[in-house]
């Protein structure tokens, strides 16, 4: 039965696993001077050589990513020219070659720290027994060799946590788009991870310990995090700005787009058919004739966005802000559009048959000639709002808000009206067969076509009482 002292002896046995893994014992054994000198001007000459490339690929890819606007990663912009193998691919592709590039890199420069590690320790050690009066193996002048702090501090970020930085930059830069989260992240916690753990065990014996209690607490920290984040996506998100870009025509269809600034947008025309567009900002934007079938438009924002002739059918505008925006001739069929907020709206000859308007919010808008046959209004607001000539045949109205609405020649046949408020609505010349009006509220509040007022029953006067009296509520000091 092994006891504490002998897992801790053999812990610490840098012989054996696990600590000659990170830790492994030294052996030096000298080779002739003019081979190791030799030797070690090589090997400084190739790793110079190597740092470099790698910094100036990390460079050149740093300024392409920041300099990149968001838009480069829905739609193609132009193409980019690929570090060392000079070919030319999208920016998406960019954002997967880069980082292979600068991990060749990166690998190739710490196997050849790695031999040169050792050609240096035989030169010092070679200097150390070089009888007095003979030359001493000099290093070559580079970064790497020098020992001030300065040069130490420089080569540890250029050998370590450069490549790291420039990947980092670069998966923020795909964070915008979700389904690259997942593999530019793990490629970025691997090649961190594994470059703190190279630092851990090429760390010197003085102040070892305490040194690496930091870079171990790093570590364990980066597996943590990275347990996290690989399962809750949406952590790392970051919304996509696509302000006042020019986006006409572009095919975004099924893209996940949620929390993007799309504010002065020119999406006129655009492809968007079942794209997540989850509380977008997409205020004053122009989405004319644009492609929105099953589109997910919950809670977004479309203030005074034009969306004249855009084919919106089954799409969900759950909650969303559509204040003053231009709908006319759009095709709602279908349509989510529970508790959203039209007022103001320009709805004219909208067609939105069978959509789904309950609670919805349409004080105000213009709904002349609107197609509502079948659509579900229960609750809605529609306080003020012009129907004129629209076509509300057999609509759901139960419990709407139809104060002072202007209904004139509207078709209200088979209209369910059951607790539907009519204060002070007109409905002169609507068509109001088979509409049960005795079951809204206020119904002889309401304005009616003669032959109506003679069915229900109302004085021949009604109209003309309810116009004075309309008028004296309105007037001043009442």
């Amino acid at each position: 039965m092994p006891t504490i002292k002998n897992i801790w002896k053999k812990l610490s046995d840098r012989k054996k696993a696990p600590r000659k893994w990170w830790h492994p014992e030294i052996s030096v054994e000298p080779g002739h001077k003019d081979v190791v000198a030799e030797l070690h001007k090589e090997y400084s000459n190739t790793i110079n050589k190597t740092m470099l490339s790698m910094l100036g690929v990390g460079l050149y890819c740093l300024l392409t990513v920041i300099g990149s606007p968001d838009r480069s990663l829905i739609a193609p912009v132009s193409t980019i020219t690929a570090p060392i193998i000079g070919s030319s691919i999208s920016f998406t592709g960019f954002l997967f070659v880069a980082p292979g590039l600068l991990i060749g890199l990166i690998i190739y420069l710490h196997i050849l720290l790695h031999y040169f590690e050792k050609i240096e320790r035989e030169r010092l050690q070679l200097n150390q027994n070089i009888n007095s009066g003979e030359p001493h193996i000099k290093a070559v002048p580079a970064i790497f060799n020098f020992d001030d702090k300065l040069s130490r501090f420089l080569s540890s970020i250029t050998f370590y946590w450069f490549v790291p930085l420039v990947l980092w930059v670069i998966s923020w830069k795909a964070f915008a788009r979700t389904e690259l989260i997942r593999p530019l992240l793990l490629v970025s916690l691997t090649v961190t991870s594994a470059l703190i753990f190279l630092k851990i065990r090429r760390a010197q014996d003085d102040n070892r310990l305490k040194i690496n209690a930091f870079r171990w607490s790093v570590l364990v920290g980066l597996c943590a995090f990275s347990a996290y984040v690989i399962t809750n996506n949406n952590y790392l998100h970051r919304p996509m700005d696509l302000k006042r870009e020019d986006l006409r025509k572009a095919w975004l269809v099924g893209v996940d787009l949620h929390d993007a600034n799309f504010e002065n947008a020119n999406l006129e025309g655009a492809y968007l058919m079942r794209a997540n567009l989850q509380r977008t900002h997409i205020i004053e934007s122009n989405l004319q004739g644009a492609h929105l079938q099953g589109a997910d438009l919950q809670g977004a924002h479309l203030q005074g966005t034009n969306l004249q002739g855009a084919l919106i059918q089954w799409a969900n505008l759950q909650d969303a802000h559509l204040q003053g925006t231009h709908l006319q001739g759009a095709n709602l069929q279908g349509a989510l559009i529970q508790w959203a907020d039209l007022q103001g709206a320009d709805l004219q000859k909208t067609y939105l048959v069978g959509a789904h308007l309950q609670w919805a919010n349409l004080q105000w808008t213009h709904l002349q000639g609107a197609n509502l046959q079948g659509a579900d209004l229960q609750g809605a607001n529609l306080k003020e709002a012009d129907l004129q000539g629209a076509n509300l045949l057999r609509a759901h109205l139960l419990r709407a808000h139809l104060l002072k609405a202007h209904l004139n020649g509207a078709l209200l046949k088979e209209t369910y009206l059951k607790g539907a408020d009519l204060q002070g609505a007109d409905l002169r010349g609507a068509d109001l067969k088979g509409a049960d009006l005795k079951g809204a509220d206020n119904w002889n509040k309401a304005l009616y076509s003669p032959e109506i007022i003679n069915d229900l029953g109302l004085p021949n006067d009604h109209n003309k009482k309810l116009e004075l009296l309309t008028e004296d509520e309105s007037s001043p000091g009442n």
